[in-house]
């Protein structure tokens, strides 16, 4: 059964709040337990998480998806395109055939409906009810990728030790209500992520099975849950990544009636 457009609208929002990649390499070595102590200061946490953040002019990966809406579930594959801070493309098909295609820029979201022939077009915050209120470019390529997107200010965050994961937990701070964040102490990288903002709209994210490639650690098992507006969850899995190859971001809206 070919997906409604309630699907592509919420499976896409939620394939851009969360992504991971595919690769035959294992873990990197630990960090040093001397590195990881208890009295590790905050900032340094920080710091760490940020150098182990993806370094890439553009990347490309397939993913597969399972997509389960209220008590409906379906499945799609797709292809994800990003360039670095300018532009995220994704492609949706079914059974070898595309049906949706979206381009986001750093103030606006297209969505490409081949089902009905339609293109919506909203500013960027249209995804905040997907995205815990994040809706802001920088954000969500991060959160897409496993990356960290807060900045450090002492005042606003509580970091836990428990020898294996980071806790960090932010006082509220609109838009966001409640965030809490575990970090993989050994690879310094995303485990586990939800955000709450102030409509109570609720964003879960668990990044799993950590490869390496190229050097640099990437989940390739992602499970995302969101439920505001409707009660969203979705598996994503990635494979055929690519750094920094030459690539398009086609999208051509002649025919399609503007939404």
């Amino acid at each position: 059964m070919m997906l409604k457009s309630k699907y592509i609208i919420a499976g896409i929002a939620l394939i851009l709040s969360a992504s991971a990649c595919k690769s035959t390499k294992q873990l990197t070595a630990p960090i040093p337990e001397a590195e990881v102590s208890s009295v590790m200061l905050k900032s340094e946490v920080f710091e760490q998480t940020n150098e182990h953040n993806l370094a890439y002019d553009n990347l490309s990966a397939n993913f597969s998806i399972q997509l389960k809406l209220d008590d409906n579930s379906n499945s799609a594959n797709g292809q994800l395109r990003i360039l670095r801070d300018s532009l995220i493309w994704v492609s949706v098909n079914k059974l070898s055939i595309e049906f949706a295609r979206v381009l986001i820029t750093k103030d606006s979201v297209f969505i490409l409906n081949r089902l009905d022939k339609t293109v919506l077009k909203r500013n960027i915050r249209f995804l905040n009810d997907y995205t815990g209120g994040l809706a802001d470019f920088s954000s969500i390529q991060k959160i897409l990728l496993g990356d960290n997107f807060i900045k450090y200010e002492k005042e606003r965050f509580n970091i836990e030790n428990d020898g294996k994961y980071f806790t960090i937990r932010q006082v509220p701070d609109p838009p966001i209500q409640a965030l809490s964040m575990l970090i993989a102490i050994e690879i310094f990288k995303l485990k586990e992520i939800q955000i709450i903002d102030f409509q109570s709209r609720n964003l879960k994210i668990k990044y799993d099975n950590f490869t390496n490639i190229d050097g640099q650690m990437i989940p390739f098992e992602v499970n995302v849950e969101s439920d505001n507006p409707e009660k969203v969850s979705i598996k994503i899995n990635f494979n055929k990544l690519t750094f920094n190859q030459t690539q398009s971001f086609p999208f051509n809206t002649d025919g399609f009636k503007q939404k």
